[in-house]
């Protein structure tokens, strides 16, 4: 799509003294994939160039239909709107009706002018219309394009409804390009997993017929002088890293705002991917495994290793649902056999409850695994586990912060550099241990106390495992005969030292 020369928006000024989109906002205006995200932080242009292309799209193709969404009809109303009447031209409303909130836009064919559609998702009454009764509406109406103004707050099931509806005929008999638009700040959901951390080669939208067009506040030439760097020189990190530097990994009452993929995200020091490379890191660590077992729903199995220094590393997930144990245990099996069998597995501790039955016979999911009595898994195939500890969520949650955090006087395990976390999950054998990661919120109830907001199967995975105090990896014993004679001098003096001088001081006086 390439915006008409003949049309002239009322675009914003900019300090250059020039009018028009940015650099940015051009490339958007010019895709032409069926499903657009532009945006990606604060003040990047995204409404701007949202409205834009919906009056080009409208213009260009006469006798269009559109429609413009957002959750809350007062926010479509008080700034989407403003913006939309303030970019376009006065000469091409031909109307506006709102009580039916359609405007009618004078397209390049007099004859057949085109439509746009502006609705609210989420309020309790839309001009007299219920909420339910509006998105039922829409529903209804066949469309050649819509706009989702911060599409995070819509939910997912109304967005591939609207898709559903893209299938509006132009007068002349022909189809318009079809085209889904979002504009959004960084959130997290179904609207970054489906364009920013999907690869499009094999996402569900198929052949790359998605974009994401990523624009921060450095690609909008019309910012007040100053405007960025004030904010980051005030403004704490994750704010910045949220909304300046258009990082999808943080989020308003995000519970592990520590977690950031350049320094925790294993993938980012050597290739993951690399079965041999991947062998040889992980092969001396001291391995511990954990199970959030579900009947319905997600059954998740972390394999973790840990070094000489403590430092924790999230190997690899095991994550399906609704599956048989059985189905589950050879997973869980089959994963092991590219680590070896962990020092111990600790499983979710509500599995001890008898809860299966077996003719006369009650059982607990954790037997089901371990026993072969149950039939649930097959004589030598066990999954022996131990319970976690029972412990608040909420400590747990701290304890996983604690590793998180950038101890300056901790030293990488790759860079060897000063300033490190104890923390390491690699993002290609964990996808979904990320997501939860990332996605998990903190929320006040209203007596005060905190709740968790999220998926946490794998979390809790994390959280019993290092709860339970797991041990550093031995480090290799020292062959003193391959030592220089000096130095196997000075090992053996020190040896025959600490073997006189070394005991526990509780067991007694040293002299």
């Amino acid at each position: 799509m390439v915006a008409p020369t003949e049309v002239r928006l009322n675009w914003p000024p900019r300090d250059d003294g020039k009018r028009g989109p940015s650099d940015r906002q051009a490339e958007f205006l010019k895709c032409g994939a069926k499903e657009q995200l532009y945006g990606g932080s604060k003040r990047g242009g995204k409404t701007v160039a949202g409205c834009a292309k919906a009056i080009y799209l409208s213009y260009l193709f006469p006798g269009n239909r559109g429609f413009i969404f957002r959750q809350a009809f007062t926010d479509l109303r008080d700034s989407t709107l403003v913006t939309f009447f303030s970019l376009c031209p006065p000469e091409l409303i031909l109307g506006h009706n709102r009580s039916e909130h359609r405007i009618t836009i004078r397209s390049r064919d007099d004859k057949y002018p085109s439509t746009i559609i502006y609705r609210g998702l989420g309020e309790d009454a839309i001009g007299g219309v219920s909420a339910q009764k509006a998105k039922e509406k829409a529903k209804a109406i066949e469309t050649g394009w819509f706009w989702v103004d911060e599409p995070s707050e819509v939910a997912f099931d109304a967005y591939t409804m609207m898709l559903a509806q893209l299938c509006w005929f132009l007068p002349d008999g022909t189809r318009p390009p079809y085209m889904a638009l979002l504009t959004s700040n960084p959130e997290p959901g179904w609207v970054k997993d489906r364009f920013v951390d999907a690869d499009h080669t094999d996402c569900i939208i198929g052949k790359a017929d998605a974009r994401f067009i990523r624009s921060l506040p450095r690609d909008n030439p019309g910012l007040p002088p100053g405007w960025e760097s004030d904010l980051r020189a005030t403004m704490d990190s994750e704010w910045v890293r949220r909304y300046l530097d258009g990082s999808w990994d943080i989020h308003e009452g995000m519970v592990f705002e520590e977690l950031d993929e350049r320094v925790h995200n294993l993938d980012n020091y050597f290739d993951t991917t690399n079965d041999t490379m991947w062998t040889a890191f992980h092969k001396g660590f001291r391995k511990v495994g954990c199970l959030d077992h579900a009947s319905t729903g997600i059954t998740a199995y972390i394999m973790s290793g840990f070094d000489t220094d403590e430092n924790c590393f999230g190997l690899q997930e095991y994550f399906q649902a609704n599956k048989r144990i059985s189905e589950h245990a050879k997973g869980i099996e089959e994963l092991e056999s590219w680590y070896g069998k962990p020092e111990y597995r600790l499983i979710d501790p509500s599995t001890e409850s008898d809860t299966l039955q077996n003719g006369q016979l009650m059982y607990s999911v954790q037997s089901a695994y371990c026993d072969a009595t149950y039939k649930h898994v097959e004589p030598g195939h066990e999954i022996t586990t131990i319970a976690a500890h029972r412990a608040h969520i909420s400590v747990g949650i701290d304890v996983i912060k604690e590793y998180l955090h950038v101890n300056p006087l901790h030293r990488n395990p790759f860079t060897n550099e000063l300033g490190s976390p104890r923390l390491f999950i690699s993002k290609n054998r964990n996808p979904n241990g990320w997501r939860e990661m990332v996605g998990l919120k903190k929320r006040l109830r209203p007596d005060g106390t905190i709740e968790f907001v999220g998926e946490d199967h794998w979390i809790d995975d994390l959280r019993y495992i290092l709860t339970s105090r797991p041990r550093a990896a031995e480090r290799k014993k020292l062959d003193v005969s391959k030592l220089p004679v000096h130095a196997q001098i000075q090992h053996n003096a020190a040896d025959k030292f600490f073997a006189k001088w070394g005991r526990n001081m509780n067991e007694g006086s040293w002299f």
